[in-house]
């Protein structure tokens, strides 16, 4: 049949979902939608922009079936006819202009989407029903390819958070409506934890058991298999309180296992995940390039690096420097000091002279000297907060950068 031909080869040739739909709409001469579990759009063929037909009308102009359309197929028991239905079927609601065509789409033995052909330019036929019946094989043998869908449980709130990590949620009402729906009963102040699964040896336990118990092990948690990384969505009621327990145990179970997991800062609207998640990635990047010893970085331990580090891709982080430090250290390599050592003791324990003589093991009055020595050679009084401040960044760039000053206190 010269339709099955030309939808296998759309698929064959890797050109991509959009190509097989568009292949089913030169056949079909209808419309056609493919949405996923939450019915959100991920390929239309359409020539039109809008429509009185209020459901496709908001796949059109939204992208996505608002809440009050979804509701409405739920009271209608369609969504569960759909997926039930190894074939094709007719079907045309109270609250439609149009009828449609739909089919279920499979990944495995699990229904992950549904393609909806709309009846707009002509009547469907018999035949019709059987290029549906393909294109939906077509469709899911081209879905199978992405990644996500070999480890995704079916869940709802699965493909909302993929929706929020890749685009931040571009249409915030419509997003606000989606979570609301799913109820999700996240606590106020929310973490994205995102988990580097390439160390784990697949042979001990498969990637979705990993998913599940550490979905299990932080309270509150939404785990997904994504980007080669799990990511968890977790949250508490009040802020910077990520429960203890559940950290702890996370820092064990990665090490177990040797992982490296990057948590983001607290953020209060699931509609900012990308943002955090992306801040989890570099807390997680950063801290294994800093600091192996450790398994779990938080963001707020290394957003300063984070700093160097886009500083860094415009130009060399020493010009970024007080030159002031480099006075010091050069001063430290003639005389055999360690002023810059003791300087940055002192900011790195907030300019307490009692706990910055305690770490370095000196005599109180030893410290205070050491410090006047500094204002000497540095030519400014430490108590200039501002210069003192850049100082401390400049510390910071060189620990990004690796680049050589005396040995820390530890």
């Amino acid at each position: 049949m010269e339709g099955a031909a030309a939808l296998l080869s759309a698929v064959a040739k890797a050109r991509g979902l959009y190509s097989v739909v568009a292949v089913g709409y030169e056949l079909l001469g209808n419309p056609i939608v493919v949405s996923d579990k939450s019915w959100k759009a991920i390929a239309i063929a359409a020539d039109e922009k809008e429509s009185e037909d209020k459901g496709y009308n908001e796949f059109l102009t939204q992208g996505a079936l608002s809440l009050d359309t979804v509701t409405f197929d739920i009271k209608d028991k369609l969504t569960n006819r759909i997926e039930r239905s190894e074939k094709p079927f007719r079907y045309q609601g109270a609250n439609m202009k149009y009828a449609r065509l739909l089919g279920r789409i499979l990944a495995g033995n699990r229904p992950v989407a549904t393609v909806s052909v709309i009846e707009v330019n002509h009547p469907f036929s018999d035949k019709d029903f059987e290029i549906v019946e393909m294109l939906c094989d077509a469709v899911s043998a081209e879905m199978q390819k992405n990644k996500f869908l070999h480890y995704t449980r079916g869940l709802l709130y699965e493909e909302l958070i993929v929706e929020l990590l890749e685009s931040g949620g571009d249409n915030a009402n419509l997003v606000s409506e989606r979570i609301k729906a799913l109820g999700l009963g996240m606590k106020k102040f929310l973490y994205v934890i995102t988990v580097d699964i390439k160390g784990f040896d697949i042979e001990k336990f498969s990637l979705s058991y990993m998913r599940d118990y550490i979905e299990k092990m932080i309270s509150g948690s939404k785990a997904l298999i994504y980007n080669d990384y799990i990511v968890v969505v977790t949250s508490c009621s009040r802020e910077n309180n990520l429960l203890e327990a559940d950290t702890n145990t996370l820092d064990e179970f990665l090490r177990e296992y040797n992982m490296r997991a990057g948590i983001s800062r607290s953020f209060l609207r699931l509609e900012d995940m990308g943002e955090h998640y992306r801040q989890s990635l570099e807390a997680l990047n950063i801290g294994m390039r800093m600091n192996t010893d450790e398994c779990l970085y938080s963001y707020e331990d290394y957003a300063v690096y984070h700093i160097a580090k886009v500083c860094s891709q415009y130009a060399g982080l020493r010009q970024f420097c007080q030159p002031k430090l480099y006075e010091l250290l050069e001063y430290d390599k003639e005389h055999n000091t360690s002023f810059t050592n003791s300087l940055y003791a002192y900011l790195k324990h907030s300019r307490n002279i009692t706990e910055t003589a305690k770490a370095l093991h000196l005599h109180r009055n030893s410290m205070i000297y050491h410090l006047k020595r500094i204002e000497e050679i540095l030519g400014f009084p430490l108590s200039e907060s501002n210069t003192l401040l850049h100082i401390e960044l400049s510390f910071r760039f060189m620990e990004y950068e690796m680049l050589p000053f005396p040995a820390n206190d530890g």
